[in-house]
């Protein structure tokens, strides 16, 4: 699964709202595979606005000494 940035994502539904291209054009358009994504993402944003868009997890990394800590 390719991950796409927030502000690729928020240029696509931006492009998808002002109505000038379809789903499938914009896939076309960016060589986004499926339009599945696209409709996702437009969803999201019309319900939640574009800040939804933005990615929410990062991976938190420990250090060997934060995890012996743990351990100990």
């Amino acid at each position: 699964m390719t991950k796409y940035s927030s502000e690729f994502k928020a240029k696509v539904v931006q492009e998808y709202l002002s109505g000038r291209l379809s789903y499938k054009s914009l896939c076309t358009k960016y060589s986004i595979p499926s339009p599945k994504p696209v409709r996702e993402w437009v969803k999201q944003a019309q319900v939640h606005g574009l800040e939804s868009l933005q990615r929410k997890h990062t991976k938190t990394f420990y250090s060997l000494e934060q995890k012996l800590a743990v351990v100990d």
